[in-house]
């Protein structure tokens, strides 16, 4: 797919592409916190494999056909219209009063799905003088999965249990997007206002 699209705009004479990648890049064992665009790729399955591949194909366009290119590696998106993950998850779990599972020993990044269509139309508006650039796309807040289950359920008011799990391999994900904010003017909402908006919107 992400061929075909490069294909297309240099046959088109089309002079910028916006791709869209995923914190997957990185991997799992993630040593060096907070994770910056320029930790080394590690991925851990075919979902991240290709969004590899694809970064080096963008990569190899821009640099042999001047196509300008921003790559957006997205942490985990959540927010309106994505009925799949652990926070649309907890919340159709929290306001049915249906028990939540959560996953003990995990800490990550989420980003509520307006702050992801802001920082493409940022990056679209800078494209022209990016040439070749990634930023990562998150909410720069690490939260513990445990936590954000405790605060959903707290914004809902919910009076569900929690069965908790540990998981064998823990992800322990904090995510650096000074880039983002510096370059592209990216200010995305905190985890608690992004949740209480999401929240508002569908209950």
């Amino acid at each position: 797919g992400t061929l075909n699209v490069l294909q297309s705009a240099v046959r088109n004479n089309v002079q910028a592409v916006i791709h869209s990648s995923s914190m997957a890049v990185y991997g799992l064992d993630v040593t060096r916190a907070p994770v910056s665009e320029k930790h080394p790729l590690d991925p851990q399955d075919m979902y991240a494999l290709s969004k590899v591949q694809a970064e080096e194909l963008c990569q190899w366009y821009a640099e042999h056909y001047g196509l300008n290119v921003a790559i957006l590696r997205y942490s985990g998106i959540y927010g309106a219209g994505k009925k799949e993950g652990a926070v649309a998850h907890f919340v159709k779990n929290a306001t049915s009063g249906a028990p939540l599972e959560v996953s003990r020993n995990v800490l990550w990044d989420i980003v509520q799905v307006d702050d992801v269509v802001r920082a493409n139309f940022l990056a679209f508006k800078k494209i022209n003088s990016l040439k070749f650039a990634i930023f990562n796309i998150g909410s720069g807040q690490s939260i513990m999965v445990i936590d954000l289950a405790k605060k959903i359920m707290r914004i809902c008011k919910s009076a569900s249990k929690m069965d908790v799990k540990s998981k064998k391999l823990a992800l322990r994900f904090t995510y650096n997007i000074s880039k983002a904010k510096k370059v592209l003017g990216f200010r995305p909402v905190s985890i608690e206002q992004g949740l209480k908006r999401y929240i508002k919107n569908i209950v």
